[in-house]
């Protein structure tokens, strides 16, 4: 009985390995804040710099190795840097050429977009781009990746605007080019009007 009591204190750790233990996650959670902390102060940098290429830089930092979900209330510290939506609409109208790949501009414009426009406090910087992000959600040619991008853009705009789910729906039926009852159309945005649903 003594030694069954002894295999089971044994198997316990005792209170110098978990003290142990507990000092290393907060090494660890203290550690993780600094990178974190490094890397946001390298992405406001690089936003407000004087170059594209530097602007560009921290959109990929923003969109690649920030957790977003943990940037909320740094959104509009970088929308500001980056002097609000003006390089995201350069993005958006880019050319093709040896060194732009236009479809890969737009691509990062409209997905760092919808990131923004999750945030209540940004997404009304956007209201001027929503006809925008509704012509690119109607695009059957787009891709169902952009095309979700830019409905959730356009849901996070209205959102801001106190629009209620129905008057979105009612939004975008209203604003579509062709019938929805069209097979050939519907089939491609009636998922994305679904995902209204999941966003409100």
């Amino acid at each position: 009985m003594g030694d069954e009591h002894d295999l089971v204190r044994g198997s316990l750790p005792d209170e110098e390995s978990r003290g142990e233990e507990k000092n290393k996650k907060a090494s660890s959670s203290s550690e993780n804040g600094k990178t974190f902390a490094a890397k946001k102060n390298a992405c406001i940098k690089l936003l407000s710099g004087s170059t594209d290429e530097e602007i560009f830089a921290g959109l990929l930092l923003m969109t690649k190795h920030l957790p977003l979900e943990r940037c909320q209330d740094e959104l509009h510290d970088f929308l500001k840097a980056m002097n609000g939506t003006k390089f995201l609409r350069k993005l958006l109208v880019a050319k093709n050429s040896d060194t732009v790949n236009a479809d890969l501009y737009k691509s990062l414009s409209v997905a760092v977009s919808s990131s923004f426009c999750a945030n209540v406090n940004c997404a009304k910087e956007f209201l001027s781009m929503q006809e925008t992000f509704e012509l690119i959600a109607l695009n059957k040619e787009n891709t169902v990746e952009l095309r979700t991008n830019a409905l959730d853009c356009v849901i996070g705009i209205l959102r801001a605007t106190s629009t209620s789910k129905n008057q979105i729906l009612n939004h975008f039926k209203f604003n579509q080019v062709e019938d929805i009852t069209d097979p050939s159309f519907s089939s491609r945005l009636l998922p994305l009007l679904d995902l209204v649903s999941l966003h409100i």
